[in-house]
């Protein structure tokens, strides 16, 4: 839209200079006619008769005619000037309004896209600080799992040690018969000791 009115006003003033240019080609011819016109007026000498005097007063009135049109033609050419100045003036407002327009956008442009970097910026700081959370995470849930089956295994270890110790009072008769029923819930099964292997295990981790 705007594009089509700067053609068109362009056009306008295109149209308003050859006019012009025309009007006063046309000034300039009519100003030489009625030199002409006078000069022969001036330097003709006729005999005074109806007929001389009737040509005169013909070319008297074709003088004033182009006078007064000279005069019009010299109005028009003052007002296609006034009009063109008039249009150029709003054609140069027109074009440093569009040109303010396009600056502040740019600066809007520029504004928006050093916003967008920055948080694009933020972004990836707070990428790296969320994946080096997961990473300290995650090393200590290994930890924690890795304790836990440390737990479990000091459990099974601490359950062979008491094992052998009650193999041991069995076997150097410390222990009552009622504990061993106890602990061997009365059953008649012997219990064959495993002392050596365990501990020298247990020991040597």
């Amino acid at each position: 839209m705007e594009e089509e009115l700067i053609q068109k006003v362009a056009t306008l003033i295109n149209e308003l200079a050859l006019q012009q240019q025309n009007n006063q080609q046309l000034a300039l011819d009519l100003s030489k006619q009625i030199t002409e016109i006078k000069q022969k007026t001036s330097t003709t000498k006729l005999p005074f008769d109806e007929k001389t005097l009737s040509e005169q007063q013909a070319a008297q009135q074709r003088n004033q005619e182009l006078e007064k049109e000279k005069k019009n033609l010299q109005n028009l050419v003052k007002e296609y000037e006034t009009s063109l100045e008039t249009v150029t003036n709003k054609l140069r407002t027109y074009a440093n309004a569009a040109s303010e327009g396009q600056i502040q956008l740019r600066r809007e442009y520029n504004a928006l896209l050093e916003a967008e970097k920055g948080i694009t910026t933020s972004l990836f700081m707070e990428n790296i600080a969320l994946q080096s959370q997961l990473s300290q995470l995650a090393k200590t849930l290994r930890v924690a799992h890795d304790a836990g089956s440390l737990d479990c295994h000091y459990e099974q270890k601490i359950a062979q040690l008491e094992q052998e110790k009650r193999d041991l009072l069995e076997m150097s008769g410390l222990m009552s018969m009622k504990e061993r029923q106890i602990n061997e819930g009365s059953s008649p099964v012997l219990h064959v000791a495993r002392t050596k292997g365990v501990l020298e295990e247990f020991f040597n981790e």
